[in-house]
This record gives C-alpha cells, structure tokens and sequence, in this order.
C-alpha cells in the first residue's frame, strides 16, 4: 500500500496544480475583465461627452439659425426701406415737377390776362380818343404791354431757381392798377 499514498500525493499535487492553473486563469480573466469594464467605462463617459457635445452643437447651430433668420429679416426691411426711401424721393420729384408746372401755368395764364387786358384797354382807348392821344396811348399801353412779358421772364426765372413767386410782380400789378387810375381819370 505503500504505492497509494504516493499516488493520492502525486495525485494530490496534480490536483493543487490544477487549482492554482485555474485560479491565476481565473485572475487573469479577472483582470481582464476589470480592465475591459475600465475601458467600457471611459468608452461610455466619451460617448456621454460627445453627446453633450452634439446636443450644445445642436442649440448652437438652433442659434446660429435663429440669428440668420433674423438678420435675413432685417436686411428684407432695409431693402424694403430704400425701396420706400427711392419711391418717396421720386414722388417728391415729380410732386416737385408738378408745382413747378403749375406755377408756369399759373405765371402764363395771369400774364396773358394782364396782356389780353392792356390790349384790351388799348384798343377801347383807339376808339375813344382823337389822333393825338392815340400816338400817347400807343406808347403809354405799348409799355404796359410789355411789363406783362418782363414779368412772365422773372417768373420763368424764379421758377426755375426755386423761387415760390406766382407769377407777374407785384410792381407790374401795381403799375397796371395806377394806369387803369390814369386812363379813367384822363380827360377825353
């Protein structure tokens, strides 16, 4: 029997063997695993980051979007303004236009009236008076006349500079008022 116990010892130290094989697998296994649940673990706190990452990068670019629509929308109505800014400056001008017509019309058709009516006046007076008040009259009205034409040139004039006159001068209004006085109170 001598042999057994030799064998349950050899058998026996197989068997530590084993054990320790197995536990220092086991340990390594254990390790690795540790070390694979480390690097699983900074693989999810990276994945964490980048998505926080991502998400500020989305409300980033909502931002950037938001700003972009804003300043489109800004640009639109500064564009708009201009537009409105142009179409004002060329109402003005042709508003402009028009009062500058209106005042030659109204310079024209006032000294053609204060014309028709020394021209009138003329000739009522040529059939009123004798030959030698005639010849008076001619050079008295012929001037007359001609106040109602120095006047339309100023107003033409003035209405090209800028000027806001309406028409004839005063003085030749003045002058038309004291020739009417003249012409009734002369003895016929």
């Amino acid at each position: 029997m001598g042999s057994n116990p030799a064998k349950v010892e050899d058998t026996l130290e197989k068997l530590v063997n084993r054990i320790e094989s197995y536990q220092r697998e086991k340990t390594y296994d254990l390790q690795q695993a540790s070390a694979l649940y480390k690097r699983l673990d900074k693989l999810v706190q990276t994945m964490t980051r980048l998505e926080r990452e991502r998400s500020e990068e989305a409300k980033m670019a909502e931002k950037i979007e938001e700003m972009t629509k804003y300043i489109d929308k800004a640009m639109k109505q500064h564009h708009r303004k201009e537009k409105q800014v142009e179409f004002e400056e060329t109402l003005r001008r042709i508003l402009n236009g028009a009062k500058i017509t209106g005042k030659v019309i109204e310079t024209v058709a006032s000294s053609a009236d204060v014309m028709f009516e020394s021209i009138a006046r003329l000739i009522k007076d040529d059939y009123k008076g004798s030959s030698t008040k005639k010849k008076k009259n001619e050079d008295f009205d012929l001037a007359s006349i001609l106040k109602p034409l120095n006047s339309l040139i100023q107003s033409f004039s003035s209405v090209g500079s800028g000027s806001s006159e309406s028409g004839y001068s005063a003085d030749s209004r003045e002058d038309g008022k004291r020739d009417e006085k003249n012409d009734t109170t002369s003895p016929e």
